[in-house]
């Protein structure tokens, strides 16, 4: 039960230890949990800071992180990810990182997170041996190994569409509509 204690109050550790049972709900969605049930509650309420080299510092709602969150999680759909799959995130921190992990568990896939400093083949050699069925990165970070090409689809962040889109060697890039003209968070995709 939400809000309940999972503890029950024992002066006895023994007994504390031989009657815990964690609680097990019927359904339960952790996507959901960390993120739509706070949008329906009050989708303005800030959800994330994102602060900038510069000083700025945006802020991004609870709605806006569910709305972006549910686009991305449908266009991974689009591309076949199902309950189970891996899908590897190759991203700097920021709020994309957020929405990829929250799009990614809302579908009860499986995220697998890259850092930044792997090369091509540390890169590679994980997502060959994690059988990830998809990347999300940005044409910036994106492994230009032969095996990852053949093995992900790549999804990239909605941040670098504008640059992507005017990439002649990027010919069906379509990106999906932002939430805000001010923070987009929503990705882009690139077959």
């Amino acid at each position: 039960m939400p809000g309940q204690p999972v503890l029950k109050r024992l002066a006895d550790y023994d007994a504390l230890y031989r009657q815990f049972r964690w609680p097990m709900p019927a359904t339960y969605n952790i996507g959901v949990e960390v993120c739509d049930r706070w949008a329906d509650l009050d989708p303005r309420r800030t959800a994330l800071l994102d602060s900038h080299g510069d000083g700025r510092c945006d802020e991004i709602s609870y709605g806006a992180l569910r709305d972006a969150s549910n686009r991305l999680a449908n266009a991974l759909r689009a591309f076949g990810v199902t309950r189970g799959d891996r899908v590897a995130i190759l991203l700097p921190q920021g709020p994309d990182v957020a929405v990829s992990h929250i799009a990614i568990y809302k579908l009860a896939a499986i995220a697998l997170p890259l850092a930044m400093l792997f090369g091509v083949d540390a890169i590679s050699y994980r997502l060959r041996n994690s059988g990830a069925k998809a990347l999300i990165t940005m044409p910036r970070v994106s492994p230009s190994s032969p095996i990852a090409a053949r093995r992900c689809r790549t999804l990239c962040s909605r941040s670098t569409a504008r640059a992507t889109r005017r990439s002649p060697s990027t010919t069906r890039s379509r990106a999906l509509r932002p939430h805000s003209p001010r923070r987009p968070l929503s990705p882009m995709i690139r077959p």
